[in-house]
C-alpha cells in the first residue's frame, strides 16, 4: 500500500483480490472499517485503519492455523 494517509477503495480491493462492491458490502455488514466521505461521491479509508484490519486478519488466520495443528 502507498505511503499516503488515505487509501481508495480500488486500491484496497486490488490488495485483497476482491471487487469494490465486496468492500462496500463488508462495510455494510460491519466486517470492514467505515470509510471517510470527502465529497458527494468520494470515499476513502485512513491507511492506518486498513493496516490494523489487515494485521488483525493475519493474526486470526495464524491463530486458526495454530489451532488446526494442535
Amino acid at each position: 500500500m502507498s505511503n499516503s494517509t488515505f487509501v481508495r477503495c480500488s486500491d484496497i480491493a486490488c490488495e485483497l483480490g476482491v471487487t469494490e462492491e465486496t468492500i462496500y458490502r463488508w462495510v455494510r455488514d460491519g466486517k470492514f472499517p467505515k470509510p471517510l466521505r470527502l465529497g458527494l461521491r468520494k470515499y476513502v479509508w485512513l491507511r492506518k485503519s486498513v493496516e490494523v484490519y489487515f494485521d488483525e486478519r493475519q493474526l486470526e488466520a495464524a491463530e486458526a492455523n495454530e489451532d488446526k495443528n494442535l
